[in-house]
């Protein structure tokens, strides 16, 4: 244990003993002592879901630059004018696909910081309750989510 729990330990109770436990050394053990953790306080206190990746840009230039190259293949006497029509979803789907890489950095900037958060909580099984070391406050596993903002 660090020695800054030591110094603070758990919020409730005060302890910074053997029964306190880093939480992501306590889910990668799975065990405390000759207990084992039970499978509801193990989903309780699981770290947060990494965020879905985008679909890339390169996947959609590729499928436009296929589809245009097919249409000019298929009608190459034909009036070219039609092809502004993949031109303009092609922008739009540029717009779009910028639009959701920017969401996607957001969610990943928060993910990142709940995931430091997380690193950092322990579990103290005498008050069945998870905590950030030097705060004073200290939450069920259940809603161990309002510790990570």
């Amino acid at each position: 244990m660090s020695t800054t729990l030591r110094e603070n330990g758990c919020p409730i109770c005060g302890r910074a003993d053997d029964h306190i436990y880093r939480v992501s050394g306590l889910l990668a053990s799975g065990t405390r002592k000759d207990d084992t953790l039970n499978e509801s306080l193990r989903q309780a206190l699981a770290a947060p879901a990494r965020p879905a990746r985008p679909l890339g840009f390169e996947v959609s230039w590729q499928g436009l630059l296929l589809a245009t190259l097919f249409a000019v293949a298929a009608f190459p006497a034909a009036n070219h004018l039609w092809l502004l029509l993949p031109a303009g979803l092609g922008a739009l789907s540029l717009i779009a696909l910028r639009l959701q890489g920017r969401a996607w950095q957001r969610q990943q900037a928060q993910w990142e910081k709940k995931r430091a958060n997380w690193d950092a909580l322990y579990y103290c099984f005498y008050d069945d309750r998870v905590f950030l070391p030097g705060h004073a406050e200290a939450m069920p596993p259940y809603l161990m989510h309002k510790l990570l903002a």
